[in-house]
């Protein structure tokens, strides 16, 4: 089931961005799967995912139309008076939606649609703090992108909702049961390489928790490395909400949304990083995914990425769209260098400065300082890199 998805967002006056556009869509009724921000730190990535996250439709309660209906919905934003409160004078974000519709709110405006297929914008954000809540789940009201705004907040208590779930399946109940397959379908495949299981422990006192089964036994949630920590709070708190935007689809994971991560390869292996792209997209294929990221490999991985670049100039920020779309024949260095303005070079300084002492000492004729530069180079040179022949070569014939 498809969704509604952005296809155009402008800034004006909004944070570190006095006049930004950035184009999410292949046609006007369609989106790109992936986006990605690529910049330093302090770049204005994570205020573009605010931006957007700011933009779901909330139900406001009016006076009964002319249709007899009371809802309408109004960008969150409205609703937030901190943030209303931090907008420049004379911001204005604006999404051009899949419907060809304008969805927008600006200081002290915001657009009020009585459509019921506003309703539709589903969007799910998640900030740097991914930390499953311990509270119960009846109790935890979290917003869908409240971890974008505050380090505080905490997503869907996983352990309670799968052992929910794991109840109600138990009890025949065919919706659970189904829920519980996709999930362990999710979990046990390709998106957790590590994982092999998970099942339902009850301790003597009768304390229920969930164990995940790897090649090196089974742990707790709080006892797998970060990576897997901080992946399973997120994936599953988006799944609980997939599953509760879309009841009666099969497979609800499915569904459309728009999704927001920041720094996605967050405590992720390279090699995780690498894979990362595939395996949500297979696992979430009608999802618009939104992120930022600053690992190369990220980039690498992706065959049609909406790629942009942030770069700052002095207090302004600028936002380039990349002009390819694929990256998967590029090697890590190209990408550092093309795409992250990694000067001249990706070697560390200590071999930049070795190198130039060699250089210098063959330009002067000065055997002792290039031997002894090559004698610390060779020390730390990858033992099958030609540069290591190639200096040796050099040093010889002085």
């Amino acid at each position: 089931m498809d969704n509604l998805k952005i296809t155009k967002l402008r800034l004006d006056n909004y944070a570190c961005f006095e006049e930004a556009s950035i184009d999410f869509g292949t046609s006007p009724s369609s989106a790109h799967q992936w986006t990605v921000f690529l910049g330093n730190n302090n770049t204005g990535k994570t205020n573009i995912l605010k931006a957007i996250a700011q933009l779901r439709p909330e139900e406001l309660k009016l006076p009964v139309n002319k249709e007899g209906r009371n809802e309408r919905f109004i960008p969150f934003a409205f609703f937030d008076q901190p943030f209303q409160n931090n907008l420049r004078v004379g911001a204005n974000v604006n999404a051009r939606l899949s419907n060809g519709k304008e969805w927008f709110y600006r200081k002290g405006s915001f657009k009020i649609s009585e459509d019921p297929l506003d309703s539709q914008l589903l969007i799910f954000g998640y900030g740097v703090s991914r930390y499953p809540s311990s509270t119960s789940l009846s109790e935890n009201k979290a917003k869908p992108c409240e971890t974008l705004f505050s380090t505080d907040s905490r997503l869907v208590n996983l352990e309670e909702w799968l052992m929910q779930l794991d109840y109600a399946a138990k009890n025949d109940k065919t919706k659970a049961n189904n829920k519980l397959y996709r999930i362990k379908e999710l979990i046990c495949g390709n998106l957790f390489p590590g994982i092999q299981d998970f099942t339902f422990q009850s301790s003597d006192d009768l304390h229920n928790y969930v164990l995940f089964t790897t090649k090196d036994g089974a742990f707790r949630y709080t006892q797998l490395g970060y990576g897997y920590q901080s992946m399973l709070s997120w994936i599953v708190d988006l799944c609980k909400r997939m599953f509760d935007a879309y009841p009666d689809l099969e497979n609800p994971l499915e569904g459309g949304a728009i999704v927001l991560v920041d720094e996605i390869d967050l405590h992720l292996h390279p090699k995780w990083q690498r894979e990362i792209i595939s395996y949500l997209s297979e696992a979430f294929p009608n999802v618009q995914f939104i992120v930022t990221t600053h690992s190369p490999l990220v980039v690498q991985s992706a065959n049609d990425i909406n790629l942009y670049v942030l770069k700052r100039d002095e207090n302004e920020v600028n936002i380039e769209k990349a002009p390819r779309s694929n990256y998967s024949g590029w090697t890590v260095e190209e990408i550092l260098r093309e795409t992250m303005e990694l000067e001249s070079d990706v070697h560390s300084d200590i071999y930049n400065n070795l190198l130039a002492q060699f250089n210098k000492g063959l330009d002067n004729g000065d055997k002792a300082t290039v031997e002894e530069a090559y004698r610390r180079l060779d020390q730390i040179l990858h033992p099958n890199n030609p540069v290591r022949r190639l200096l040796e070569l050099q040093k010889d014939t002085m």
